[in-house]
């Protein structure tokens, strides 16, 4: 399935738009132009980290420019063929385009008043109707990858799975193959930080840092502190 389009009514700074995406889309812009906001609005319907509090809007996502108490935030699903989907959203998919629609709806009172949501999907705009929970979750949503550490430790994470399954697809022939290889390289790895240890400034920086610190409190005393460059353990290898 993909995500084709998005629809924005009196959310943030979007006052009446509609989005569409490709396979693969990539969203640039200058500061202030709404990116974040886009973003932020996908991850109401699709970001299952959310909680219930998180979903409950606030007065600066109803749209200031038109003094707004409501605002619609809508996706269009297109392509369906996944079985969970068919399975858990069916009712919602239209038959003959494949196309279901999600969409979530946020009112309030005045500024400042009572505010409440309601999601809904349907096979058409005009064919909403309000889901009970967010049940959907479970075979359709997002991953959020926000700051470049977080994508750091996202791919890291991706690459271990993936070395794992290569892993588990090996024969004993293979097993034995690399646990010698891996036995060659643990050695070589010892002996580097050996010669990285026995560099002079790595060894003063050691022994000044021990010093400091043993003066510093009683239980310092045992403790000792080793400078030197990190070598890689196996599983970061690659």
């Amino acid at each position: 399935m993909k995500l084709s389009k998005i629809f924005l009514r009196n959310y943030r700074n979007f006052s009446q738009t509609e989005i569409n995406f490709n396979g693969k889309s990539l969203i640039i812009g200058a500061n202030d132009v709404g990116k974040t906001n886009l973003i932020d609005a996908i991850r109401l319907l699709l970001d299952k980290s959310f909680s219930e509090n998180d979903l409950e809007p606030v007065d600066e996502d109803f749209c200031a420019l038109r003094k707004s108490n409501s605002f619609e935030v809508i996706l269009l699903f297109n392509e369906i063929a996944e079985d969970c989907i068919w399975a858990i959203l069916g009712e919602y998919i239209n038959d003959e385009t494949n196309e279901l629609y999600l969409g979530y709806f946020a009112e309030r009172d005045v500024e400042g008043g009572t505010k409440k949501y309601r999601l809904k999907s349907g096979p058409s705009i005009e064919e909403l109707k309000e889901l009970k929970g967010r049940h959907y979750l479970k075979v359709l949503n997002l991953r959020y990858v926000g700051a470049s550490r977080n994508i750091d430790n996202y791919l890291r994470s991706q690459k271990n799975k993936l070395l794992e399954s290569f892993k588990s697809q090996r024969n004993e022939e293979q097993i034995l193959q690399d646990n010698n290889y891996m036995a060659k390289v643990k050695a070589l790895m010892s002996d580097v930080q050996s010669e990285i240890d026995s560099l002079s400034y790595i060894k003063s920086g050691g022994e000044s840092l021990n010093t400091e610190l043993s003066k510093l409190a009683e239980h310092h005393m045992l403790q000792e502190v080793k400078l030197g460059v990190d070598i890689p353990k196996s599983n970061d290898f690659f």
